[in-house]
């Protein structure tokens, strides 16, 4: 039989993908383009008020801790930018953790370990995608708050093979373990919870099996991953 020819106008299926790689282009560039460079003409000129402040010591201090909340987001905005563009790149989660581990590295002195034991093609591109987000978010907030020397990345199949098991765990300060609903200045993890609750997924921040350096009880971001709810 056979074949069918598709009709004029009517994209084939392997042509389905660019819309939503524009899409996601398009993002990318309105974050950089848009909210980045405003965000960085408010920190400029939060720097010049606060120079011209020096006879005003309680105005100045507001500003300098308006001009260092504006630095973080700008940070965090660059790392959704990064985070946006990963999804662009034709790599697999294998290649992509490993890509991840070696900028963050870059970003800071911990050390990080990447154990991935998880076969190739277990999960879907949609669970895979959400995996990974969850990851890079997990690895920043460690940059940012842990204080740890050493960060452990851990993917792997359960017992029974239904579940993927994904931990990060480092040795550093520690944080209260969260509820499902995490609340007052948690975003990250908010949008974390939101990410595993997409994918069927459970995700817990709890203190680290073991404690770290100095006593410290580190913090361990565990997600699960049942591979019969994944979305295809």
């Amino acid at each position: 039989m056979t074949a069918p020819v598709p009709t004029p106008g009517t994209p084939s299926q392997p042509d389905a993908a660019p819309p939503v790689r524009s899409r996601y282009e398009a993002l990318s560039h309105e974050l950089h383009d848009s909210v980045a460079q405003q965000l960085g003409f408010l920190a400029l000129q939060a720097l010049r008020v606060e120079k011209m402040l020096d006879a005003h010591p309680q105005a100045q201090t507001m500003v300098e801790e308006m001009r260092l909340v504006l630095s973080r987001v700008q940070k965090q905005v660059r790392e959704m930018i990064t985070g946006v563009r990963t999804t662009l790149l034709e790599v697999s989660l294998r290649e992509a953790l490993q890509g991840a581990v070696e900028e963050f590295s870059c970003r800071s002195s911990m050390v990080f370990d990447l154990d991935n034991r998880l076969p190739d093609g277990v999960l879907s591109p949609a669970c895979e995608l959400q995996v990974l987000q969850i990851v890079r978010e997990s690895l920043a907030n460690a940059v940012r708050h842990s204080q740890a020397a050493q960060v452990g990345i851990r993917l792997c199949l359960d017992a029974e093979g239904q579940q993927v098991d994904v931990s990060i765990s480092d040795n550093g300060v520690g944080m209260a373990p969260t509820s499902p609903q995490p609340c007052g200045g948690h975003y990250g993890l908010l949008i974390m919870q939101e990410r595993a609750h997409s994918i069927g997924a459970s995700l817990s921040v709890q203190p680290a099996r073991t404690r770290g350096s100095q006593g410290h009880p580190g913090t361990c971001v565990h997600l699960q991953v049942p591979l019969a709810d994944t979305v295809p």
